[in-house]
């Protein structure tokens, strides 16, 4: 998998390491990638900054035309 990276206007999250499979029994249901944020002012540091991520698997979701699955900013 691809490094992601998740910009902010004071830093960025930055994946860290490979998502990790999310099962049920033998199937796969989900992702949980680990994310650690990274201040754009380095006298900051990084600080103890972690987000978990939780995505359903493709399969599961069920297209709708008047929803988007996706956020595009907040």
């Amino acid at each position: 998998m691809d490094r992601i990276e998740r910009h902010t206007r004071n830093g960025y999250w930055k994946s860290c390491g490979k998502a990790e499979e999310i099962k049920h029994g033998d199937r796969i249901i989900g992702l949980k990638r680990l994310f650690v944020f990274h201040w754009r002012i380095p006298e900051l540091g990084f600080g103890n900054w972690v987000m978990h991520e939780f995505s359903l698997h493709p399969t599961l979701l069920i297209p709708h035309p008047l929803l988007d699955e996706k956020i595009k900013a907040k």
